[in-house]
């Protein structure tokens, strides 16, 4: 029972481990980064710069890609390329957003993938664009852990009975990660469709998780039920 508990809970953890890669390979596609993080950018230099300075950077972005066809902007200790063709068509507010969101994003950071955690500076590197094919590759080793963990536990559950209450209780932990998701649709209105299709898996292996131990306590009933049948007062863990 001590070997079942314990590669449940590596199952688990690999799960959710796998939903995670899944959800921060979509987030690090630049469009979808992008999505996710200008408007935060956008208020971030609202309360950080003067809006006579806006209006000052605006002018001379404006006339640099009438004459030039390009422009750049010095902010934030870099030197941002703006996309001219943009001009007109969005607020200077975002614009300005977008290429510090493309400076942080094509920016090559010199830290390995679990050494950008640690450091304040390169932690930006873990929404660049050199570590969002890090996060596929990841998943599929993930997914990979998943199954492998999934045979060896379905192996030495010896009994329908333990196959569906230990998977049941793996599959309806995992699920109830569900919830954080329900909970950021109620109060921002909306999750991209990525996020969507994650919290659908998750849902479903909460309800499946419900059946199996459902499916599990009536096979363990009837397996207890034939064994008092059999003559022997018996009770399965």
């Amino acid at each position: 029972m001590a070997l079942r508990g314990f590669l449940g809970f590596l199952l688990v953890l690999a799960i959710g481990l796998t939903m995670s890669s899944y959800v921060f390979f979509n987030m690090t596609e630049h469009d979808k980064g992008q999505q996710f993080l200008s408007k935060s950018i956008s208020d971030s230099i609202s309360q950080q710069a003067k809006q006579e300075d806006f209006l000052a950077a605006e002018k001379n972005v404006n006339f640099s890609c009438k004459e030039t066809g390009t422009a750049y902007l010095n902010i934030t200790n870099s030197r941002l390329k703006m996309n001219c063709s943009d001009v007109g068509k969005l607020p200077f507010k975002t614009m300005v957003a977008n290429a510090i969101y493309n400076d942080i994003y094509y920016k090559s950071y010199g830290c390995g993938f679990f050494n950008c955690f640690t450091s304040t500076e390169n932690f930006p590197a873990l929404m660049a664009q050199q570590t969002h094919q890090k996060y596929w590759i990841y998943y599929l080793y993930l997914l990979c852990a998943d199954v492998i963990l999934a045979i060896i536990l379905f192996a030495v559950s010896s009994g329908w009975h333990r196959k569906a209450n230990v998977f049941g209780y793996v599959f309806l932990i995992s699920g109830i990660g569900a919830l954080p998701f329900y909970v950021t649709e109620k109060i921002f209105g909306t999750m991209a469709d990525f996020m969507n299709k994650v919290f659908y898996v998750q849902i479903a292996l909460f309800v499946l998780g419900v059946v199996l131990l459902i499916w599990g306590a009536a096979l363990k009933s009837k397996h207890n039920k034939r064994m008092k049948e059999a003559g022997e007062d018996y009770e399965e863990s």
